[in-house]
């Protein structure tokens, strides 16, 4: 092959285990940014704050320094060959990076809002911590023994009713609090009669330690 055909030479007209090898290094590359890309976009809304999200944090840092060798690994190796499917995977993790950068960029704009009122619930073996923000956000945390989970979500005030974004502001899985909140003498309370009356006597209710 001479100089001007291996200019040409793309994965269009290479051998067919050649051709399978491109097509499988450019699907391992989207799959790993997929997830990737999953990952951080999930800790805009829910951060699983135990044992198990602690092995899923090492998990996920483990595929972005997997997407870097690839990223660099295609650079030199376009550079080498000119193939066209280097360009592919090295577009992948920029595009990737970017997108991380981006919603870090959200979760910075969020968490640096002044917090205005943070409350507490805590009992022998979990907790509840809800977190308001000037931005109009909240912070959800429900604890227990082994960690727990953060929810976020975005809130409003009337009155003293605090309406939460999220049905469900603990998780599908955590039904036990609805999205409408009462406050009343340094108390939100939380739960709710069949006609919607909240139970100003239910264990289960947040003290306010903390308001601007």
């Amino acid at each position: 092959m001479d100089n001007s055909e291996e200019e040409n030479y793309s994965i269009l007209n290479a051998p067919m285990n050649t051709k399978w090898k491109y097509i499988l290094f450019g699907l391992l590359t989207t799959i790993i940014s997929f997830y990737t890309i999953k990952s951080e976009y999930q800790s805009l809304s829910f951060i699983d704050d135990d044992i198990i999200g602690g092995f899923s944090s090492i998990w996920y840092g483990l595929l972005k320094l997997i997407l870097l060798v690839i990223g660099i690994y295609s650079i030199f190796s376009f550079f080498k060959s000119k193939k066209t499917v280097y360009v592919v995977t090295t577009l992948i993790p920029l595009f990737t990076l970017i997108a991380i950068l981006f919603i870090s960029m959200k979760i910075e704009e969020r968490d640096s809002s002044p917090k205005i009122l943070r409350a507490y619930y805590g009992g022998d073996l979990n907790g509840l911590t809800l977190i308001l923000r000037e931005n109009e956000t909240y912070e959800f945390g429900d604890y227990g023994f082994l960690g727990g989970t953060i929810n976020f979500g975005e809130y409003h005030i009337v009155n003293d009713t605090i309406y939460l974004s999220e049905e469900f502001p603990l998780g599908e899985y955590r039904k036990i609090v609805g999205n409408k909140l009462l406050i009343r003498d340094g108390i939100i309370f939380l739960k709710q009669d069949e006609n919607g009356d909240f139970l100003e006597d239910e264990y289960l209710k947040l003290q306010i330690d903390y308001t601007k």
